[in-house]
């Protein structure tokens, strides 16, 4: 007597509801699963940013005692350009005329 519509696909409105209920289901658990993705995804480019880091201060911390810091060595700046061993005008002196 009391029987639920069917459709002509031969589906009854509490089928769809349950794969309506699935679907949500399905798609929260894929969200989720995005979200864990994303954040382990960005804890793995922290670790590597932070072994980057450690790695690029102990070269450089490497390189700056293998060098010294003394007797003139480095850049040469633009005063050196300016004036020539040998006494003269410099290579920047001759664009001054």
């Amino acid at each position: 007597m009391c029987q639920p519509v069917k459709k002509a696909l031969g589906i009854d409105r509490t089928t769809r509801e349950r794969q309506a209920l699935a679907a949500e289901d399905q798609a929260r658990a894929a969200a989720e699963q995005r979200v864990a993705a994303e954040e382990a995804k960005q804890e793995a480019i922290q670790e590597r940013a932070q072994t980057k880091a450690g790695d690029i201060e102990e070269a450089i911390t490497e390189r700056t005692t293998k060098r010294g810091r003394a007797g003139g060595t480095g850049r040469r700046g633009r005063s050196m350009l300016q004036r020539s061993a040998g006494g003269g005008s410099g290579f920047l002196g001759r664009f001054n005329r």
